[in-house]
């Protein structure tokens, strides 16, 4: 391999590599307040949020219930009857391109039969 060649090579990784962390960075609210939603879950039964996770290179749009929008800003939290228990975190309002027809995160507390629900309006 030529010098040039692996210079190239090493700008092009170099390049690729800073858009992964400016992506990271340019949803960061977003991703620490799914996070945090994921931190108020108290029981999840169905293993529903396990791949809500920061390490890796899975961004948040591939998580279970999670729908963006073509920029990377989720615009829908779909975990109906999935079983989780827990606090919504308030966090969950740094979601603000959330939809209202779509966005809608509901948690049941099975003991109360009382269902708490968040919709952005």
């Amino acid at each position: 391999m030529t010098s040039l060649s692996k210079t190239s090579l090493i700008l092009t990784l170099f390049f690729l590599f800073s858009g992964f962390s400016l992506a990271r960075q340019k949803f960061k609210s977003e991703t620490e307040a799914l996070i945090s939603f994921k931190n108020g879950i108290s029981e999840d039964p169905l293993g529903i949020l396990s791949d809500w996770t920061t390490t890796g290179l899975v961004r948040h749009c591939n998580w279970t219930g999670i729908t963006c929008d073509r920029t990377g800003h989720v615009v829908s939290v779909s975990l109906m009857e999935k079983q989780l228990q827990g606090v919504l975190s308030p966090a969950i309002a740094n979601l603000t391109y959330l939809q209202d027809s779509h966005s809608r995160l509901s948690m049941a507390n099975e003991r109360e039969h009382h269902v708490r629900s968040f919709s952005e309006c």
